[in-house]
């Protein structure tokens, strides 16, 4: 009752104990409020919150360092917790020239939800894909050994194909975010979606500089 005391001084207190008995945990905001992209956040939440019925959604987000890219895909990323749509991000970077990790980080972040929700595990979630790509999702043993002889072409097929297979029965977003700095593999995965595209019921955001501003 003394939260909701007409005296303030009553109520801080009660609130600090509503805290420790719930035993939470206070975070402090890290960046600022997005501003002055309202129009393109709106555009980008309705997007990824509908699933397409059958082809791919796109959406590329281009600008130079500091424009907001990434805080705008952090909105993103929190409007999904409360909608009903996975969320998965991965980012490509200088240090990483090889590999097909960016994809895997934004695939990893829906397959644990996946698995959470479903109370399974990431070998369930995989379906069909879980003999290729099991190893590239944190297992070890033969079946890491077999998928070292996998082609890359295989692999990244079969990673289109689980994003497939996961956009079939929920909404999905998957980012990967500066793609100018994206090794071959990356590009391979994305030459793949590209072929696929009318069959890929998910969406897919990138984000990018533009051409001659990469470094």
């Amino acid at each position: 009752s003394e939260l909701l005391s007409k005296d303030p001084v009553q109520r801080k207190p009660a609130f600090e104990a509503l805290k420790a008995e719930f035993n939470v945990v206070t975070h402090f905001a890290t960046r600022a409020p997005l501003l002055g992209r309202d129009k393109e956040f709106e555009q980008v939440c309705r997007m990824a919150a509908t699933r397409p019925t059958r082809s791919l959604s796109v959406t590329i987000v281009e600008g130079q360092a500091g424009m907001g890219k990434s805080r705008l895909i952090d909105a993103l990323q929190t409007y999904s917790r409360f909608n009903a749509y996975d969320f998965g991000i991965g980012s490509c970077s200088k240090m990483d020239r090889s590999g097909f990790q960016p994809v895997i980080d934004g695939l990893a972040g829906i397959l644990r939800k996946r698995a959470l929700h479903n109370d399974s595990d990431i070998s369930t979630e995989l379906g069909i894909y879980r003999h290729s790509l099991l190893p590239y999702f944190g297992a070890a043993g033969e079946a890491g050994r077999e998928a070292s002889r996998y082609p890359a072409e295989r692999i990244a097929n079969d990673l289109v194909g689980l994003l497939g297979q996961l956009g079939a029965s929920h909404p999905v977003t998957l980012v990967v975010e500066d793609v100018h700095l994206a090794c071959a593999a990356v590009y391979r995965f994305l030459e793949a979606v590209a072929f696929r595209a009318a069959d890929l019921p998910c969406t897919i955001v990138l984000t990018t500089r533009p051409r001659g501003l990469e470094d």
